[in-house]
């Protein structure tokens, strides 16, 4: 196995015990007897608990990251766009059991959160920045009202961490949220 299928493979089982226990419940003993492999080589791809955590972290923000790279099509809706990159969001978050990290970060020291968040604050900022122009492009379609283009991106990537953060909500109020965010913003088609 190559080191890198290594650590995604630590990450993985990580992943899956901090989703089942919480952060503050799991060992790396248990990290490692998941994983079948030896404790001692968790320790060669992270320095402790709370780097692994942080590297899981940052590795499910750029994969959130990447989707932010697609753009629309000259013929597509920018209506449609959105509502495809909302579903991506929310598939990506169900895949890396978003909800794992809101419960884990709640039970963690307040010295460790500073730690988190600095390390993650320069990827929701580039994820804000992505998303931004994402708008942009809408609003110089003439699709999109003339917000500002920063402030439709930080209400955007809101309303998927909230919807992120509990798939039945997801679910059940999609259409809501969904409508609040689309016709709040959407330009009104002329007759």
């Amino acid at each position: 196995m190559s080191n890198q299928d290594k650590q995604k493979l630590i990450l993985q089982k990580a992943s899956d015990l901090f989703a089942n226990k919480g952060f503050t419940e799991v060992t790396m003993d248990e990290i490692a007897t998941s994983a079948g492999i030896a404790k001692g080589t968790i320790y060669n791809y992270f320095r402790n608990k709370n780097d692994l955590i942080a590297s899981l972290m940052e590795n499910n923000i750029k994969s959130f990251l990447e989707i932010l790279e697609d753009k629309p099509a000259a013929d597509q809706n920018f209506h449609e766009f959105l509502l495809e990159l909302y579903e991506k969001f929310l598939e990506k978050a169900v895949e890396i059991k978003r909800p794992f990290v809101h419960s884990s970060l709640r039970n963690l020291p307040s010295k460790l959160k500073e730690e988190f968040r600095e390390r993650i604050l320069r990827h929701i900022d580039d994820a804000l920045q992505k998303m931004g122009e994402l708008f942009k492009i809408g609003i110089e379609r003439g699709e999109l009202k003339p917000y500002p283009p920063e402030g439709l991106a930080n209400f955007f990537l809101g309303i998927i961490f909230l919807a992120s953060h509990d798939p039945e909500t997801y679910i059940k109020r999609k259409k809501e949220f969904l409508s609040i965010f689309f016709y709040g913003i959407m330009k009104e088609e002329e007759e």
